[in-house]
């Protein structure tokens, strides 16, 4: 597979302010430095156009990581956001604004006496918020042991702490 990178156009870094603004006020008052990058592939030999991210081998619609102090010293933002760009394509705004609040909520300002934490080139420290629910499950090993199964766990959690949001899916 071979993937290239693009910069964002301005619609899609405006975008990216607008959430920020929105739902990440936080990461705004700290003059968070964002570096954003366009993932792209080509068609394969069968004329499929494969993902370009993923993430622990499971295609990702987006990716967040914080950036090194050498990356940061060369110029390049506090955190980077690459983006599927043929995935985003494909989605509605409204999804676009759900992927990018995704994205932003990993950012977690580093503070210390509520202070936030600064690098030495005076960036504010950043680090990585895992997701609240992470879920890795095999169907025929659910099947097999039922509710002592570890796939029957993670899906018990999730619908207990799903359920208390309004949700379409959960009944």
């Amino acid at each position: 597979m071979t993937t290239f990178y693009t910069k964002p156009d301005s619609k899609i870094t405006d975008l990216i302010r607008d959430v920020m603004h929105a739902y990440h006020q936080r990461l705004e008052a700290i003059d968070l430095k964002l570096s954003v990058l366009m993932a792209h592939t080509v068609e394969d030999d069968t004329g499929q156009m494969p993902p370009a991210l993923k993430l622990h081998g499971y295609p990702a619609l987006a990716i967040t990581k914080i950036l090194s102090l050498k990356w940061r010293a060369h110029g390049l933002g506090d955190a980077e956001i690459l983006i599927d760009a043929g995935r985003w394509e494909l989605m509605a705004e409204r999804q676009r604004i759900a992927l990018i609040d995704h994205e932003l909520t990993h950012l977690e300002p580093i503070t210390k006496d509520d202070s936030i934490v600064r690098d030495d080139l005076r960036r504010p420290k950043l680090e990585m918020r895992l997701h609240d629910i992470e879920i890795g499950a095999f169907a025929d090993v659910a099947a097999r042991h039922g509710p002592e199964s570890i796939e029957r766990q993670q899906y018990d959690r999730f619908v207990a702490v799903m359920s208390q949001i309004e949700m379409d899916f959960v009944a």
